[in-house]
């Protein structure tokens, strides 16, 4: 575990700056623009991220996943991500107008093609950073993040203040990619591959085609759900459905920063290494879930005061949304890690298989469930989320031996957590503030109480976080 300690020292700092800014931004842009400029943006940046997945081909999880890497595996990827961004580019290039008519979004027209031409761009940069991602070289693709992310943020803001609105955002949106890959151009030009090359190309295709339409099925389980509500109802309500949907994404991905980046390579090393798998996800898990658990459940409780100050008063549709999606956010982290430990193991088919049954019932829930409103869709995709953690348990106890008594003897810390943090709201606060009390000395004093039973929690149960914690306070 010391190895994924000083990997998580180094991403951390970095991912929470960036985590931050884009926060920032979030919640600016969502003070000066409407719910159907939002939403409008949402369905654009959903369609173009969700195109990324394909067009990288899972070449970043080979260049990770493989036992030994040469220049003309280098090559022959570089070849292979040009040939798939310029197809893609030119998809979207000429089948705006069609997108724009179809969710009944004329702004789509423009935008899209604004954005999707950062697959140009961002080929130039992918091997490298899966080169660096390989080494473990977590400084370097932090401050890659970062200069992305600044650009992206000074970018976005300036335009929309200037009165560009959505436009503006695609603009920083390109702008956050290309500052990215001119960022990995200076900090590594010796793995930036130029020369194309096709003499690995079956041995990485074998491997990538299958990665990536797994990683683009995986995400669709984030992005597909504002897609469906575009076309069944409108930007407005896809707005309301995402800014309940970002709050809980940034906290699940707050709590997870210093571990995220660091799982695959580091599963995938335990793997080479012949370790035993289930006890390090195990040891991930039992980590994670002992800070994501208590945080969903805060903010579960929080969301009528957290939206209306971060987001604006024009925002409180968004509430209940968040809410529902933060209880099934205590699940998602199990199938998101348990899809990386998969691809880390190389075990690519039982991989795609579990994220395409999940996602075919996933899909078929919310089908039903968007004709009974905002709310009902929202239920819906959280009831999908455990779904997918039992599916995930099932797939991990055939493929590295996990065993249910283990995996729950992991979480009892967090479900302690968790119902401590539901009962400082339920019995702690109405004994000692009432119902008079203004809701910020509500949300303070739930944070303190929270936070001090957090970690008398951790000390009592004896769990490895505090330890992990201890250890970055003093620097040992």
């Amino acid at each position: 575990m010391s190895n994924l300690r000083r990997s998580a020292m180094i991403a951390g700092t970095t991912q929470y700056v960036v985590y931050i800014l884009t926060f920032v931004q979030v919640a600016v842009v969502s003070r000066l623009l409407t719910p159907e400029e939002i939403g409008t943006y949402l369905i654009a940046s959903s369609l173009v991220v969700l195109a990324a997945m394909p067009r990288s081909l899972g070449i970043m999880e080979f260049i990770v996943a493989t036992e030994e890497l040469t220049t003309d595996m280098l090559r022959t990827g570089f070849a292979l991500l040009m040939a798939m961004a310029v197809l893609i580019t030119a998809l979207y290039l000429f089948s705006a107008g069609a997108v724009a008519r179809f969710f009944d979004a004329a702004e789509l027209a423009h935008i899209v093609p604004i954005m999707a031409s950062s697959f140009l761009v961002m080929a130039f940069g992918i091997l490298a950073q899966g080169k660096m991602r390989r080494d473990m070289q977590f400084g370097s693709l932090a401050l890659i993040r970062l200069a992305g992310a600044v650009v992206g943020f000074v970018v976005s803001i300036s335009l929309v203040l200037l009165g560009y609105g959505i436009y503006g955002m695609a603009w920083g949106f390109l702008a956050a990619s290309l500052a990215t890959t001119l960022t990995v151009v200076r900090l590594a030009p010796d793995m930036v591959i130029f020369r194309p090359g096709f003499q690995h190309a079956g041995k990485i295709l074998g491997f990538g085609v299958l990665t990536s339409i797994g990683t683009l099925l995986m995400n669709l389980g984030d992005l597909g759900p504002q897609l469906v509500l575009g076309r069944a109802t409108n930007t407005s309500t896809v707005g309301y459905f995402g800014r309940g949907q970002t709050l809980v994404t940034f906290l699940r991905q707050g709590t997870e920063a210093a571990m995220s980046p660091v799982v695959q390579p580091w599963f995938a090393r335990v793997a080479r290494g012949q370790s035993e798998v289930a006890t390090s996800f195990l040891r991930v898990m039992s980590i994670v879930s002992a800070v994501t658990w208590p945080a969903f459940v805060f903010l579960y409780f929080q969301a009528d005061f957290l939206i209306p100050l971060l987001l604006g008063p024009a925002w409180t549709a968004s509430v209940p949304i968040a809410q529902a999606l933060a209880l099934g956010g205590m699940f998602s982290p199990f199938a998101t890690y348990g899809v990386s430990l998969q691809a880390a193991l190389g075990q690519v088919g039982r991989r795609l298989a579990f994220i395409t049954v999940l996602q075919v019932a996933r899909f078929t829930m919310l089908g039903v469930a968007v004709g009974f409103g905002l709310q009902a869709f929202a239920w819906t995709l959280s009831a999908s989320h455990v779904l997918g953690f039992v599916l995930i348990t099932g797939l991990l106890g055939r493929t590295i031996g996990l065993r249910l008594a283990a995996l729950g003897a992991s979480l009892i810390a967090a479900l302690c957590m968790a119902v401590m943090v539901a009962a400082v709201h339920l019995v702690a606060l109405p004994l000692m503030l009432g119902t008079e009390a203004a809701d910020w000395m509500h949300f303070l004093t739930a944070a303190a109480l929270c936070t001090v039973f957090w970690l008398i929690g951790l000390r009592l149960l004896k769990h490895e976080l505090l330890d992990q914690m201890l250890g970055l306070v003093l620097r040992r």
